[in-house]
């Protein structure tokens, strides 16, 4: 949970930053950044962790035998999409404009605004 969390980090040195909806904080999800190294989500409404963002720079992505990361190093939706294929419809967080698709063991999270982002309506 997320005051698990910060009790159990409020020993360490590492500077928190929390971000979240002033509109609508149970709605929507609350992000604590680590040092600007590590970004946890959790669930607005049960502060549960949903999930960990690390930026790892220069790990290469493979799918079937070929790089999944473009030269430029940025991945479009639908480059995952059209590697990876389908899984089941994303988790869409309306306050942060974000687009999270999922994979066991792996997720992207993408933001809507950004060129190249279309994201299947949800049916």
């Amino acid at each position: 949970s997320l005051w698990s969390f910060v009790c159990d980090i409020s020993s360490s040195d590492a500077s928190l930053r929390f971000v979240y909806s002033r509109e609508d904080p149970c709605g929507s999800d609350l992000l604590v950044l680590v040092e600007g190294e590590a970004l946890l989500r959790f669930a607005g409404s049960t502060q549960t962790l949903r999930m960990v963002e690390l930026p790892i720079p220069g790990v290469g992505l493979w799918v079937r035998s070929s790089p999944l990361v473009p030269q430029d190093g940025t991945l479009s939706f639908d480059e995952v999409y059209e590697a990876m294929g389908p899984t089941f419809a994303g988790e869409f967080d309306d306050a942060g404009s974000h687009y999270m698709l999922s994979y066991e063991g792996l997720s992207f999270v993408f933001d809507v605004h950004q060129a190249g982002a279309s994201v299947p309506e949800k049916s």
